[in-house]
């Protein structure tokens, strides 16, 4: 009973604190789009122009203090406090109930009124329905401690070495720690006030944002009603729901680039004034400093406009002006990534243009990151291998499912609509420069939300087709759209124990997680001063220094300086004091065995009476894809 009001403790700790997060951004981007002027109508609009506004400002703030070395809990436990008060208080006082749309506002800007002006029911209702179960099982998912790779490698592991040094600290041997970190700075709040669980919760209300940007960008071109239908339909992407479960930051880039899209839009067709601008710039500049792809999506959307201002004259110059300001302004909110990276590494791209910016650390390896060919043929069933076979393109999990493949062909014998032009123009040269450069599926969301925009028209188009060939087609979309909502269904049956309480959140993570018994036995036993050279790129939870060998060795070369006989004494003159080994079996991709041959060797010379390598832990476990692992904890003596 009292392990059961443990754990319920720790989940009602978790929820609390997301909603002060959320309350706190909403209090500082409500404030920042009173002072642009900024008119946003409906609850939806407000609460997602407001939280996100306030997720970018709180984001940079917190770097900006990250970067002058007072990263503190206490002062960004009570920066919060502030916020989520002033946040509720503008809640109580009516924010919530202000002024609606106008049905002029909520027409779409097209001129085909055949179409219908409402979904139909059945529709709405499915699309209401799958939703729910979606959100509730994404929601579980979220509950349970953290366990994606990526998140532990270094979207929440580099947030927590910043607030163990109180700084925005330089990683020389983490490839990572000068990437674009502002949806970092957004865990790292969580983790300042809670923990993994709060920071990963964050990335639950990302989805959620999401959908709701998606519907203000649709809403000028399909309306209300049906963009409604868009923002619902976006949380059925298979792998934007998945991502509401892991601390990633792909969808946050989506939320940024489509808002800022919306935004854009804003400002050029309804002509509503310089504040939209200023709003452009500032989520583009926030998308920049978020994820490297988002410099592809501004490159995309610099094309779209530079080919608009050519083709309106009359428009050219204030488009232009527009633009300039918006570049501007983006490079001032999100250059602070790019210079740290120049600052330390002499790359603001790193590991990108190595070859011609070389750093103290050499980059990576580079490999082939486009598995997919590039002859005719290949690029015509692109579309169809990354919908059908995603683990080709960066696995399962990121997947967008078959939905958008069976509408999106529609287009071709679908009406024009005003708008839409420039939008799909913007999504099929983002798609060519991820083909062209890293193709990974989940680097495509930035434009989800534009093809589901797309897909949307489409189902608006059935409208005109023969009774049985309409329903043959909704009904065959409604079973694909269902299949692909068992996912989230089948995710939250391994986390429905821990995301009750019925389950420790330790228990979990020993039964999901390789590296946590190695993690409980380092933290039990190790002083604060250890350091750990790791074969395993997952560290978040160790509390010791940590340290990728791969990383070392391509930086140092060690391999080669070091005798064998003397292993121990040589890595601990170089600061290690101790080893995690990882030895797989059944792995998909051959990894290096540098360190594990030269314990190998190192302990074919030792005596009984002479252990300077002593194994501390020992133990084998199976991953979800069936690859077999051996962890090894050893002290160097």
């Amino acid at each position: 009973m009292l392990e059961l009001l443990h754990s319920l403790n720790q989940i009602a700790a978790s929820l609390l604190t997301v909603g002060l997060i959320l309350a706190a951004s909403l209090g500082i981007g409500a404030t920042l789009a009173a002072k642009l002027r900024l008119q946003t109508h409906g609850l939806v609009e407000r609460l997602t122009w407001s939280i996100t506004l306030g997720l970018v400002a709180a984001g940079t703030t917190l770097a900006l203090v990250g970067l002058t070395g007072l990263l503190f809990r206490p002062v960004i436990a009570l920066g919060t406090l502030i916020a989520a008060a002033w946040g509720i208080l503008l809640v109580a006082q009516g924010w919530l109930t202000g002024p609606e749309e106008s049905s002029r506002e909520c027409e779409p800007h097209h001129e085909h009124r055949s179409a219908p002006a409402h979904p139909p029911q059945g529709l709405m209702a499915g699309l209401a329905g799958l939703v729910a179960v979606v959100g509730v099982c994404s929601l579980a998912a979220a509950l349970a401690p953290p366990t994606a790779g990526d998140a532990l490698c270094y979207h929440l592991e580099l947030p927590k070495v910043f607030l163990a040094e109180h700084r925005l600290a330089y990683q020389p041997f983490h490839d990572n720690s000068t990437f674009p970190l502002l949806g970092e700075m957004w865990l790292l709040w969580g983790l300042a006030l809670e923990g993994p669980v709060a920071a990963q919760l964050l990335a639950w209300c990302w989805g959620w944002l999401l959908a709701g940007a998606t519907l203000i960008l649709a809403t000028p071109l399909v309306g209300r009603n049906w963009a409604s239908v868009a923002g619902l339909a976006t949380l059925l992407i298979p792998g934007i729901n998945n991502h509401m479960a892991a601390p990633l930051v792909d969808v946050p880039t989506a939320l940024l680039t489509t808002l800022a899209l919306a935004a854009w839009l804003r400002a050029t067709w309804n002509h509503e004034g310089g504040e939209w601008t200023i709003v452009t710039g500032i989520l583009v500049g926030a998308a920049c400093g978020t994820k490297y792809v988002a410099l592809v999506w501004t490159a995309a959307w610099t094309t779209v406009v530079l080919y608009g201002a050519w083709r309106h004259r009359e428009q050219r110059r204030e488009l232009l002006r527009q633009w300039g300001a918006v570049l501007v302004i983006a490079a001032s909110v999100g250059g602070l990534w790019y210079l740290r990276a120049a600052y330390h590494r002499g790359n603001p791209v790193y590991p990108f243009l190595s070859a011609w910016l070389p750093s103290a650390v050499p980059a990576p390896v580079t490999v082939d990151k486009t598995p997919l060919a590039t002859h005719p043929l290949a690029l015509l069933t692109a579309p169809w291998q990354v919908a059908i076979y995603p683990e080709l393109v960066g696995g399962r999990g990121h997947r967008l499912g078959g939905a958008l493949l069976m509408v999106l062909p529609t287009l071709f014998v679908a009406r024009r609509l005003r708008g839409l032009a420039p939008l799909a123009a913007l999504a099929a040269l983002y798609a060519v420069g991820w083909y062209l450069l890293r193709q990974n599926v989940r680097f495509l969301y930035p434009i989800v939300p534009l093809l589901v925009l797309a897909a949307v028209w489409s189902l608006i188009e059935l409208a005109r087709w023969p009774t049985w060939p309409r329903r043959a087609a909704w009904g065959l979309l409604a079973l694909v759209v269902a299949v692909d909502a068992i996912g989230p269904v089948r995710r939250a049956g391994n986390n429905v124990a821990v995301a009750c309480g019925w389950q420790s959140r330790s228990d979990f993570l020993l039964q999901h997680e390789p590296t946590y018994r190695a993690a409980c036995v380092a933290n039990a036993i190790l002083s604060d001063d250890a350091r750990i050279l790791t074969q395993d790129y997952r560290a978040f939870y160790f509390d010791a220094h940590m340290t990728r060998e791969s990383i070392y060795r391509r930086a140092t070369q060690y391999d080669r300086l070091l005798r064998p006989a003397a292993l121990s004494t040589e890595l601990r003159l170089r600061g290690f004091t101790h080893l995690l080994l990882v030895d797989k079996t059944g792995a998909p991709t051959a990894e290096s065995t540098t360190l594990n041959e030269l314990v190998r060797k190192a302990q074919a010379t030792e005596t009984a009476e002479n252990r300077r390598l002593a194994c501390l832990d020992d133990y084998h476990v199976v991953d979800s894809d069936g690859v077999e692992r051996r962890y090894r904890l050893i002290e160097l003596r």
